[in-house]
C-alpha cells in the first residue's frame, strides 16, 4: 500500500478576494535601495586653502541597480562609538515643509548619483575640548554598510553632515558657511576647498597608476596581496590616498591613509621624477580580505601631480573553499572505499611554467558497486613529502581556465566502471616579480574517509597562484577538459522545447522565462519556466506556472487542489545523473521511517480560491500563486537539476520502503534543466 495523502481545505470565493491576490498591483513608489544595488565611494579628504583647520570630506553613491529605488536619509555614526552622544550635527537647511534633511528621501533611477558632505572645525582654544574619532560608518538600507577608516576626525565643534544631495559633488556643491561658525574660528571666513578632487576629473586608466593581483579570484580564509603601481615622487613617496574594498553584497570599507601634505612640486612633472613603484598592499594586515563570496571590487585614488588625481581597479572573484554536498536522493549505494579502487595517472594535458593540468582515472575493481561524488579530497605535498601550507586552498569545481566543471553529483560505479577528476595549478609569473617566492607541490595524496586509505599520486607543479580540483566526472577522461565537445551535445539533450503557445507569446509573460507545456486539465495546458538557468548556491530559484486556455470558454481551476497540489506532487527534479532529489519533507518523513514505518504522507492546504483562465488567454506571474520557489522545497547543493513534470496524477512513493530504487526519468520537451554553481 502507498501512504495516504490527507488534504485539508477551506474554500473560499475568488470574488471576494481582492485583485492583488492575483497579482493585479497598482502604482507603487520604488522599493527601498538594497545595499547590493547602491556603490559608494568617497574622494580623498581636504583642507581649506585659507586655513588647515576646517575639513571637508565627501560620500558619492551610485544605484548600480537595474531598477528605481529610495534612498532614505543618511544615518551616520563616528568611530569608535565610545558614547551615544557623539551623533554628528545634520546641518543643512530645512526644506519648505520644514522638515529636518536627513530625513528626506531621494528616488534614484538606476545609474543616478548622490552625494553628502562631511565636515569639521580642528583648531581648538583652551576653554573648548576636542572629540577625536578614528572614522565613520554610513548605514546602508538594511544590515550592510560603509565603514571610513582612518579620516582622524579631530573636531572642536559639530561634525556636520549634509543631506543627500544630487549628482556628484562639484565644487558649487561646497557646505554653508554657518557650518564653520564656533568661538574658535573667524566669523569672516569662508572656506574653500580647490584641493578636493572631484571624481568626474580624476584620471581613469593611468599607465603609472595600476592596481593588478597575481590571479582573479581569491578564496574566502585565505591570504591576498595586491599589487600597485604609483609613480613614485608624485605625492612625496605617498603611493595613494584612498583603499576601497567593495563586495557582492554592498559592504564597503574605504581606508584613508595619512600622507604628509607638502608645497607645490617646483619643477614639472618628469619621466625621471615619476618612476614607476611597487607596493605590495597585503590586505590581511588591513583587515581588507574578502569576507563573503562573489564579485569583489578594489580601487586605489591617488595624487600623481599638484591638482590631479588618478583611479586605478581591479576585479576579483571570491569563491566558497568549502566543497560542495550532496542532494539528497532516494536510494544511494555506500560510499566507494579506497581499496575498491585502482588508481592511474594520466601524461599531463598542460605542463608549461605557469601551468599544469593532470587527469587522474579510478576504476572500480571490485564486485560491488559504490558511489563517487564531489570533490576529492585531496593534500599537497613538497619534495620531501611534507604538506603545503602555503598553497592557495583549491577552488572546488569552480571554473577556471584550464578546464570546465561539470555536474557535481553522486555517480554510480559498477563494478569495471572508471571515473576521473582533474587537477589544475597555475604560478605566479617572477618576472613581474622577482621578490616573489613560488612553491611547488611534488605529490598529491588522495584520501577516503570510508577506510582511510591514502593513494599518492605524482603532480609536480608550481602552484602558488591558484588550484582547482574537479567533481569526479563519470567515465574515462575524453580528452575535452574545456567541455567543447561536451556542452554541445549536452546542451541539445537539456534545452529542447516545444514552441511557446500563441496566447503565452507576450513580452510581459516571457520576463518569467520560455515556458514548457505539458497536459494537465482538459482544455487547459500548464507549463513551467526558470527566467534564468544558472544560480549561485544560496540564491532562491523560482519555477513558474503557466495556464493556457485554448478553448473557447472560461476555464476554471482552485489554488489549492490545483495549483498548490500540482507543485507539491506535479513535478519530481533529477540531479545530473538521474536520481530523484527528495523534498525537505519528504527527508524528515524518511528520517522518521525508523520509528514509524507505516508514516503516512500528509500534505495540508488551508485556502482553496476559485480561479477563472479567460478563454484563450495564457496567466503566469511571481507571486505565490504561480511560483514554486524550488530553493524552498529542496536543499539544493551546487549541481546540475531537471524538473520533471508528471503527466498523469502521481501517488506518493513509500519512502520507508527497504531497498526501494528510484525509478529512472525519460527527457521530454517539458523538462527543465538548471545549475546550481559553486559560490
Amino acid at each position: 500500500m502507498y501512504p495516504a495523502k490527507i488534504v485539508y481545505l477551506v474554500s473560499f470565493v475568488a470574488s471576494f478576494l481582492p485583485a492583488t491576490f492575483f497579482g493585479q498591483t497598482g502604482s507603487h513608489p520604488p522599493a527601498v535601495c538594497t545595499p547590493s544595488a547602491l556603490d559608494v565611494s568617497a574622494l580623498p579628504p581636504a583642507q581649506a586653502a585659507e586655513s588647515p583647520n576646517f575639513h571637508l570630506f565627501v560620500l558619492e553613491l551610485q544605484n548600480v541597480g537595474t531598477s528605481a529605488c529610495t534612498l532614505p536619509g543618511p544615518q551616520i555614526d563616528l568611530l569608535p562609538k565610545s558614547d551615544t552622544n557623539n551623533n554628528p550635527y545634520f546641518a543643512d537647511d530645512p526644506d519648505s515643509s520644514g522638515r529636518h534633511p536627513e530625513y528626506l528621501e531621494r528616488q534614484l533611477s538606476p545609474g543616478d548619483w548622490v552625494h553628502l558632505l562631511v565636515g569639521w572645525v580642528s583648531r581648538d582654544a583652551p576653554e573648548i575640548q576636542c572629540d577625536q574619532y578614528s572614522g565613520l560608518r554610513l548605514a546602508l538600507p538594511g544590515e550592510p554598510s560603509v565603514e571610513v577608516r582612518n579620516l582622524w576626525i579631530r573636531s572642536c565643534f559639530h561634525v556636520n553632515v549634509s543631506a543627500y544631495r544630487p549628482g556628484k559633488y562639484t565644487p558649487s556643491s561646497g557646505p554653508p558657511t554657518r557650518w564653520w561658525a564656533c568661538d574658535c574660528a573667524d566669523a569672516s571666513i569662508n572656506p574653500t576647498f580647490p584641493s578636493l578632487a572631484t571624481s568626474s576629473r580624476m584620471l581613469d586608466d593611468y599607465p603609472l597608476l595600476q592596481l593588478h593581483a597575481p590571479a582573479k579570484r581569491a578564496m574566502l580564509g585565505d591570504s591576498l596581496q595586491l599589487r600597485l603601481k604609483f609613480p613614485r615622487q608624485a605625492d612625496d613617496s605617498c603611493a595613494f590616498r584612498l583603499l576601497r574594498k567593495r563586495e557582492s553584497t554592498g559592504v564597503t570599507i574605504i581606508s584613508v591613509q595619512q600622507c604628509a601634505e607638502t608645497k607645490a612640486l617646483q619643477t614639472p612633472a618628469t619621466p625621471q621624477s615619476l618612476e614607476a613603484g611597487v607596493l605590495r598592499l597585503t590586505l590581511q594586515n588591513m583587515d581588507l580580505l574578502p569576507t563573503h563570496f562573489g564579485p569583489l571590487q578594489y580601487d586605489v585614488v591617488a595624487r600623481i601631480s599638484d591638482s590631479t588625481f588618478a583611479r586605478a581597479h581591479f576585479d576579483l572573484l571570491a569563491h566558497d573553499p568549502t566543497p560542495p554536498s550532496q542532494a539528497a536522493i532516494l536510494s544511494s549505494l555506500p560510499e566507494c572505499s579506497g581499496s575498491q579502487l585502482k588508481l592511474a595517472n594520466l601524461p599531463p594535458i598542460v605542463a608549461d611554467r605557469l601551468r599544469t593540468l593532470r587527469v587522474y582515472q579510478a576504476t572500480n575493481i571490485s564486485t560491488a558497486p559504490c558511489s563517487l561524488a564531489g570533490v576529492p579530497t585531496l593534500r599537497f605535498l613538497d619534495e620531501k613529502g611534507a604538506n603545503q601550507p602555503f598553497v592557495p586552498r583549491p577552488c572546488p569545481n569552480c571554473a577556471n581556465d584550464l578546464f570546465a566543471p561539470r555536474p557535481n553529483g553522486r555517480i554510480d560505479l559498477q563494478a569495471g566502471e572508471p571515473a576521473h577528476f582533474l587537477v589544475a595549478a597555475t604560478a605566479i609569473d617572477t618576472k613581474e616579480d622577482p621578490w616573489m617566492y613560488c612553491p611547488r607541490s611534488e605529490m598529491l595524496e588522495l584520501r577516503f574517509e570510508s577506510d582511510s586509505t591514502v593513494h599518492p599520486l605524482p603532480f609536480a607543479a608550481q602552484d602558488c597562484a591558484t588550484t582547482d580540483v574537479s567533481a569526479w566526472r563519470l567515465g574515462t577522461f575524453d580528452g575535452d577538459p574545456l567541455n567543447l565537445r561536451w556542452a554541445r551535445v549536452h546542451d541539445a539533450e537539456t534545452s529542447s522545447a516545444d514552441p511557446t503557445p500563441p496566447d503565452c507569446n507576450k513580452p510581459e509573460l516571457l520576463a518569467m522565462g520560455q515556458p514548457h507545456m505539458t497536459s494537465l486539465w482538459q482544455q487547459l495546458q500548464i507549463g513551467l519556466s526558470i527566467a534564468s538557468r544558472n544560480f549561485v548556491a544560496g540564491q532562491e530559484v523560482p519555477l513558474h506556472i503557466w495556464l493556457d486556455n485554448t478553448s473557447n470558454e472560461t476555464v476554471s481551476v482552485m489554488s489549492c487542489s490545483g495549483l498548490d497540489y500540482f507543485k507539491a506532487y506535479g513535478f519530481d527534479l533529477y540531479d545530473g545523473y538521474g536520481h530523484r532529489v527528495l523534498r525537505k519533507r519528504e527527508i524528515k518523513q524518511k528520517e522518521q521511517c525508523k520509528t514509524n514505518p507505516h508514516l503516512t504522507d500528509i500534505w495540508v492546504c488551508s485556502m482553496n480560491v476559485l480561479i477563472p483562465i479567460p478563454a484563450h488567454s495564457c496567466v503566469t506571474g511571481s507571486g505565490y500563486l504561480y511560483t514554486a520557489m524550488l530553493s524552498e522545497l529542496y536543499d539544493l547543493p551546487p549541481g546540475e537539476y531537471t524538473v520533471h513534470p508528471h503527466e498523469y496524477q502521481q501517488i506518493a512513493e513509500d519512502l520507508c520502503k527497504a531497498g526501494q530504487e528510484a525509478k529512472p526519468f525519460q527527457r521530454n520537451s517539458a523538462d527543465i534543466t538548471f545549475s546550481i554553481n559553486q559560490p
